[in-house]
């Protein structure tokens, strides 16, 4: 865990900037379990607004072939539409996992208003596949063997890892804990 890279400005982050708990989530957009994880984080930063600071990095398993195309999607709707439509676009791939495919990315970047023409020319030239292995292979560094996989970090430096798409009533006490350290 203590191998994790630190958070910084190539990351996405919810949350606010002095939180004295930071969540740094490795997840997989093709992933049920992270799926399922991700309503889960959504509440607990409505629960924790000024405590909590989430951080979404990639980490596409292999035998998800739809992981990267949907990654690279995300970090190009990112760059052309800000934070903000970055996380838009990753919940509503999590929403539609059964229907992921460049048609549902094309659709989602179009209806968040991101430049068509622009959105296109940033997928064909795999312009973030190398940040996104390299994400992949931080949480492999940090204990990751799965996703949805995540460090909670506190100020203090401790950090808990947490395994899997933990239910939100795992999750609170946990938050609930390092907010004491």
């Amino acid at each position: 865990i203590k191998n994790v890279k630190p958070v910084n400005e190539t990351d996405h982050v919810q949350g606010q900037a002095y939180a004295p708990v930071t969540i740094i989530e490795f997840s997989d957009l093709q992933c049920p379990y992270c799926g399922r994880f991700h309503p889960v984080m959504e509440q607990a930063l409505k629960e924790f607004p000024y405590q909590l600071r989430w951080v979404y990095r990639h980490s596409p398993l292999s035998f998800h072939p739809h992981a990267m195309p949907a990654a690279l999607a995300s970090e190009c709707v990112g760059e052309l539409g800000g934070n903000q439509a970055f996380w838009s676009f990753i919940g509503q791939v999590f929403e539609k996992q059964g229907e992921m495919g460049n048609d549902l990315y094309q659709q989602i970047a179009k209806d968040l208003k991101i430049n068509q023409q622009k959105f296109t020319s940033c997928l064909a030239n795999n312009k973030y596949e190398e940040k996104i292995q390299a994400q992949a292979l931080d949480a492999q560094n940090s204990g990751g063997q799965g996703t949805p996989y995540g460090i909670i970090l506190t100020k203090n430096g401790s950090s808990t890892p947490i395994e899997g798409a933990l239910p939100y009533e795992m999750l609170k006490p946990m938050i609930e804990q390092a907010l004491k350290e």
